[in-house]
């Protein structure tokens, strides 16, 4: 999976994507398991080897380096929560309509992260780990891009604001999107599982208050009450 079409496959990954899935699979569950055990900086590829019975040409052949593995790894397990997701730009009628179906497609990002401590560990990876973040610029960038896009169809049916330029709302939003999931990654396991949804709801308002138009607060409130069904 390319994840930024500026980004040319390397030589390397197109190696890679030739190789069945079992094959792929034999390279990405142990480096998968590896990264998630002991981050991305502290990440042994002497382990990862090991485990995947590979020696370092053979590492070389398929990937440039462990940054290049790293991401190999990242974009499988996106793909597999897209996939789990089902996620889908919103097609409002309204600017409630807007901001329902993204709460609602961000209350399914955070019931899968919740229910798959797989891909929990993986995200929490990233967050603590600033080369990690830097090993994924490309990957990134797709994120934010596909940011730019729902902020965009927001616009277009009045729900976020005009005031302020593109590119500082979509920075602002993706940085407190970032800090809100770093957040649940380190601290979910200590919120009831009951109060979890709530919480969720309440963040998910934060985020949403700083991109709606000012006038628009009591309605967005009411919008996204538990009332409202959006709470999972």
């Amino acid at each position: 999976m390319q994840t930024s079409a500026s980004s040319p496959i390397s030589k390397q990954r197109q190696r890679f994507l030739a190789l069945s899935p079992e094959q792929q699979a034999g390279w990405l569950d142990p480096a998968e398991k590896e990264f998630s055990q002991h981050g991305f900086t502290t990440a042994s590829m002497n382990r990862i080897l090991l485990e995947a019975g590979a020696s370092k040409g053979q590492s070389y052949y398929y990937f440039q380096d462990k940054a290049d593995l790293y991401r190999a790894v990242i974009e499988r397990a996106f793909a597999q929560f897209l996939e789990l997701a089902d996620l889908k730009y919103p097609k409002p009628s309204s600017p409630e309509d807007f901001w329902h179906q993204s709460a609602a497609n961000m209350a399914t990002v955070s019931a899968i992260m919740n229910q798959d401590a797989r891909l929990a560990d993986l995200a929490r990876g990233i967050h603590q780990d600033l080369a990690a973040q830097q090993a994924l610029a490309d990957f990134m960038q797709m994120l934010t891009q596909r940011l730019t896009l729902l902020i965009i169809i927001g616009r277009e049916v009045g729900a976020v604001r005009q005031d302020l330029p593109l590119d500082l709302l979509v920075s602002t939003a993706f940085s407190t999107m970032r800090e809100v999931d770093n957040w649940f990654a380190h601290h979910m396991e200590s919120v009831a599982p009951a109060e979890r949804g709530a919480l969720n709801l309440r963040a998910t308002q934060l985020i949403f208050m700083m991109l709606a138009p000012a006038d628009m607060s009591a309605r967005l409130t009411q919008t996204l009450s538990p009332k409202s069904g959006d709470q999972t």
